[in-house]
């Protein structure tokens, strides 16, 4: 494997041991995750609900089954670092041009969904709900999925011009196009199918309409940096 190769490899076993302490966390400490952290007055239901907190045996093992996966990934990651840090570069002109935008959409990719990091991480509800539109039990649990789409396409921006390998690449960039796919149709399918349903069971998820754009556009962007054919001049 090439320098490159191995370093991404090593980015992305650390960065799935993080998503894995997160996921971990979020089921130890589930009343710390779900407890409403500012008052929501035009959302009564969100301050009277019952604390969140999972049985002892689901507690046990997730935490086991998650750390387990952080310890071997991180493992991974310090044996898989690569011993020297050559790497090639883009040359010709029509490269480095497409090789500019597409860094830019990773970038930007990378930046959104650090945002929504921030958000499940310390923002308050209803905002928090977002970018999935879920009730408490599992909207700051979705943090870790949004720090796996943050650090995935600041890997696919930094193996970018170097020799990663063209089918860790390509299973990367489809992989990310699936999920944000997925997740994009199924928030639109709650608005068009369920909306009657979102408004008297999960009003908070529509309290915030700014946010919920700005929840679709991070999904969208990340489809169109990982659909981005590298070789034309207009992507």
């Amino acid at each position: 494997a090439s320098s490159q190769g191995r370093r991404s490899s090593a980015q992305l076993n650390s960065l799935v041991a993080a998503v894995s302490c997160w996921l971990a966390a979020a089921v130890m400490f589930a009343p710390l995750f779900t407890s409403n952290m500012a008052n929501s007055a035009a959302l009564p239901h969100l301050s009277s609900s019952a604390v969140i907190e999972y049985p002892i045996r689901l507690r046990v093992f997730a935490a086991t089954a998650h750390i387990g996966t952080a310890v071997t990934c991180l493992c991974g990651a310090v044996l898989g670092l690569p011993k020297n840090s050559a790497h090639s570069t883009v040359t010709s002109t029509e490269a480095a041009e497409s090789f500019n935008k597409e860094k830019l959409l990773w970038t930007l990719t990378s930046l959104a969904f650090a945002g929504w990091v921030v958000v499940a991480a310390a923002g308050p509800f209803p905002l928090a709900t977002l970018p999935t539109m879920m009730g408490r039990r599992l909207s700051r649990a979705f943090g870790a999925f949004s720090l796996l789409y943050c650090g995935t396409a600041w890997v696919l921006r930094s193996a970018l011009g170097n020799k990663m390998g063209p089918q860790a690449n390509e299973v990367l960039r489809r992989s990310v196009t699936i999920a944000a796919g997925l997740h994009f149709v199924a928030n639109l399918a709650k608005i068009i199918f369920e909306w009657d349903v979102l408004m008297n069971f999960y009003p908070a998820a529509l309290s915030r309409p700014f946010a919920t754009a700005a929840a679709f556009g991070s999904f969208a962007l990340a489809i169109t940096a990982a659909t981005c054919p590298r070789s034309r001049k207009d992507c």
